[in-house]
Formats: structure tokens, C-alpha cells, sequence
């Protein structure tokens, strides 16, 4: 695939309400979809921003906002884009979603993509709505929801008129895998014993197995015209890493072998781009990710999705350097022994007479490594003023202790450190209502009780400001 000529299009964004805050725009790849390629601004006073944006042919961008919930369904707007396109999105901070309007080209068409609550997976344990449709529903009829609600939502898009042909034809397949990832989900939270490799069957996770394996038959698996689809970037991905826990004795299949196998032409070399870029950004702590990047480049020296491969590889030699420099040198990082640290309340005797601000993470989160970068002089600043110390605590698996070090000592994140095990995870999922989002940030008293168990990220200072006021006299 070759580099096209770009022609910008025009966004403009008005948030009531919206003040200064950080807007994300992911732009596609060739009109293909692909994490990472991202502009990041700020709206002004008046919550308006104006952005002039390349892009070589029509594709579609997510608007991601970092305002209101973080968890439930995707805090990202998407756009149908064109080149020399003019688009205008509208609302209000404080309720978005109700009174979100859209002017310009293709308003009618930005309005019905955005009306589907598509919901956010990367949460640690089942997403709310997939935990509701297992609660009294055995395999067979949860696979029954999902494909009753994939066909009503096609159908409203059938039942409207006068759309823009390529927008509809990109709005079927963004709904049909989307439904794959939810009935991959679905499998993922309700299948018994749990998924590992090889796979462990008994009669129940058979039957989900099979019903998976059913779904799949109804979904084109290789669906050129679905790359601009996000959704159908997640679903090609774990599609493949299924079918290599269900067919494979071990694990160690090369990952490049498989997706040549199932994949040709650009579906094939999206599959791989998309896959090394998501362990670039996800896992530049892994020497593999440098190999990967060598093999894609030799393969497809020519490929759009190259320049930012290359971007990302750069960070991860910079990492690699700064890695050897900082060696010995984490001053005020401490690494808590957390063998008898079974409950957070138990932090109140590393810290006497401390409030504590605890930031729980992992190592493949996102949206964590974002926080990092707002720890900012003020962020310390406001610690200092109210004399509460910083608790980082992960909950990776075991086999990422290595790789959490790494992360410490790369991103400097001076504060204590626990690496949790079960029963600290456990009681973190409690403390937080029983669903353990990343990042979640919680405030401890000095007895050891929390007190705020959804507190206000790095990045919410004034908000953070007002919660420690509350509690801390």
C-alpha cells in the first residue's frame, strides 16, 4: 500500500461549558482504521476548537473527550470524514450525549452513527451490560440476544433513507463487528472453567464454544471493504488469537504465520500493522516489538502504515536508552513487599497518620500510561499542600512483575508501589462497587478507610483539589 496525496478536511467542536479541556482526534490510515495516529488540542475559554486535519481519502475519526464517565459506552464521538470535508459537532459538557448535535457535511449520517451506545471493553472484568446479559442466561441465549440486537440495529440503519452509500455500507459492517466483539466478550466472561491455553472443556464451556464457533459463520472473518471499521480491527484480532487457543497445543505459534494464514493482500498487511502497533504502544518494554517492526518493514517497505510504525519504534529505543541512564537512579520510587498486603486499609501502616491517593493500573492500560504524563509540578504540588502521598498499585499477572519495574523506573513515578495479588484485587474490586475500572483512583484516610472510592484523576486537578479539601481537615 502506497502513501496517498492528503487533502485537509475542517473540524470545529463547541462544548458549553467545555473550558480548556484535551480532545483527542485518532485519524485513519489510508481511510483505514489504526490506533495511535492522533492530534491532540484543547479547546479555548468558550469550550470551541477549530482543527485542519489531512487525510487521503475518506475514512473515519473518533473525537475522543476525557469529560463525564469513564466507563459504560465509549467517551469517543466518530466521524464519517471526506477530504475537504466540513464538520461541526455541538453539546453540552455536562450531558453530551443528550444533546449532541452535529452541522455540516453528513450531519444526518454523524447523527445515526453516534445514536448506537456502543460500550467500552477495556475494563478489568465483564463490562456491566455483558455482566447483565449473563446473569440468567445460559450460552445459547445470550448468542440469541446478541444476534437479535445486531438485527435491530441493521434494520434501522435499512430503514432510513437517502444515506451516503459509502457511509452505510461502512455503518452495516461497523455494527456486524461490533457484535463480534461483543460475542467475543461473551464468551470471554461466560465461558467455564475460564479461558487459558490449551483450552479445559467440560459439557458448559463446550456449549459456548460451540455457540462462538457458530457465530463466526455468520461474520465475514476477511472483509476488505470493513477496514475502515475500528471495530472490525479489534474483532480480526481477537478472532485469530481464538482460534489460536482453540485449535493449538500450546501457545507458541507465531502470530505472523497465523495471520498469513487466514489473511491475504491489504487485509493481511492491516492485520500486522494493526497487531505491531497495538504491541508497540502497549509493549515497547518487549524486545520482540523491535523484531516485529524489522520483519513488517522488510515485508512491506512501502506501506502507509510505515511512518508511524517508525514514529512508535522510535520510542521504544529512546525507552531502551533512557532505560540504561536511569539504572540505579529512581530516586523516590519505593517498592512496597506486598505478600501480607491484602487490603488497602493495610497501606495505613506504611504511611502513619498520612492520607493516601492510591492510582490502580496495569502495565497493558491505555488510558493509565495517559494519566502519567498529567503528574505534572502542580499535580505534586497539590500532594505537598495537603500532605498526602502517592500509592501506585498494579494489578498485571504475575509474569508482568519484570516488565511493572520497568515501567516505574521509565515513566519516574515517584510514590510508593504495590504490585497486588488476589486478595488485594479482590478487595479493590470491592472497595470500587464491584467493578474494577482502569484507571481507578481512590483516597485513603489515616485510618485506612477509603473515602472517595472514584476519585478525580491528575489530570481533574480542580476537582482533586475539592476532594482532598472535603476530607482532609
Amino acid at each position: 500500500m502506497h502513501p496517498a496525496f492528503s487533502s485537509p478536511f475542517t473540524l470545529q467542536l463547541h462544548f458549553e461549558g467545555g473550558s480548556h479541556e484535551t480532545i483527542n482526534v485518532g485519524m485513519p490510515v489510508h481511510g483505514h482504521a489504526f490506533i495511535g495516529n492522533w492530534t491532540k488540542a484543547k479547546t479555548d475559554a468558550q469550550g470551541t476548537l477549530k482543527l485542519t486535519l489531512p487525510i487521503e481519502t475518506k475514512g473515519v475519526c473518533q473525537v475522543y473527550f476525557f469529560f463525564g464517565e469513564q466507563q459504560g459506552r465509549y467517551n469517543c464521538i466518530q466521524l464519517f470524514v471526506e477530504p475537504g470535508g466540513n464538520y461541526t459537532i455541538r453539546g453540552q459538557r455536562n450531558d453530551l450525549w443528550n444533546t449532541l448535535q452535529f452541522e455540516g457535511d453528513l450531519a444526518k449520517e454523524q447523527a445515526l452513527l453516534n445514536s448506537f451506545e456502543q460500550q467500552n471493553f477495556e475494563v478489568s472484568g465483564a463490562p456491566l451490560f455483558i455482566a447483565e446479559l449473563l446473569k440468567n442466561s445460559n450460552a445459547l441465549e445470550a448468542y440469541d440476544q446478541i444476534q437479535q440486537q445486531k438485527e435491530a440495529d441493521l434494520a434501522r440503519i435499512n430503514a432510513m433513507e437517502d444515506l451516503h452509500d459509502d457511509f452505510a455500507s461502512f455503518l452495516r459492517n461497523d455494527i456486524t463487528y461490533y457484535y463480534g466483539m461483543v460475542a467475543i466478550m461473551t464468551w470471554m466472561h461466560g465461558r467455564q472453567p475460564a479461558v487459558t491455553t490449551p483450552l479445559v472443556y467440560n459439557d458448559e464451556s463446550d456449549l459456548w464454544d460451540k455457540q462462538l464457533t457458530l457465530h463466526f459463520t455468520h461474520v465475514a472473518i476477511e472483509n476488505r471493504k470493513a477496514l475502515p471499521s475500528m471495530w472490525y480491527a479489534m474483532f480480526k484480532s481477537f478472532y485469530l488469537r481464538i482460534q489460536t487457543v482453540m485449535n493449538a497445543e500450546n501457545s507458541a505459534i507465531d502470530f505472523w504465520s497465523v495471520v498469513k494464514g487466514q489473511f491475504k493482500g491489504e487485509v493481511a498487511e492491516h492485520t500486522l500493522a494493526y497487531f505491531i502497533n497495538g504491541m508497540l504502544l502497549k509493549n515497547k518494554f518487549a524486545p520482540e516489538a523491535l523484531e516485529q517492526y524489522k520483519k513488517f518493514e522488510a515485508a512491506y517497505p512501502n506501506s502507509s502504515y510505515l511512518p508511524l510504525l517508525t514514529a512508535n519504534i522510535a520510542d521504544v529505543l529512546a525507552f531502551r536508552e533512557q532505560e540504561k541512564q536511569q539504572a540505579n537512579s529512581s530516586k523516590g520510587i519505593y517498592f512496597i513487599e506486598s505478600k501480607a498486603l491484602d487490603q488497602v486499609s493495610g497501606l495505613a501502616s506504611h504511611y502513619p497518620n498520612r492520607f493516601i491517593y492510591v492510582d490502580v493500573w496495569a502495565t497493558w492500560c491505555g488510558p493509565c500510561r495517559k494519566e502519567f504524563e498529567n503528574t505534572t509540578p502542580e499535580f505534586d504540588a497539590l500532594l505537598q499542600q495537603y500532605k498526602v502521598q502517592k500509592v501506585y498499585i498494579t494489578v498485571d499477572q504475575p509474569e508482568k512483575r519484570e516488565q511493572w519495574r520497568e515501567m516505574v523506573d521509565y515513566y519516574q513515578l515517584k510514590g510508593g508501589h504495590v504490585f497486588a495479588g488476589e486478595l488485594l484485587q479482590e478487595d479493590l474490586r470491592a472497595k470500587a462497587g464491584g467493578r474494577l475500572l482502569l484507571p481507578t483512583y481512590m483516597i485513603i484516610d489515616d485510618s485506612g478507610k477509603v473515602v472517595e472510592h472514584n476519585a478525580a484523576r491528575p489530570s481533574q486537578l480542580k476537582l482533586l483539589k475539592q476532594q482532598f479539601k472535603k476530607h482532609i481537615k
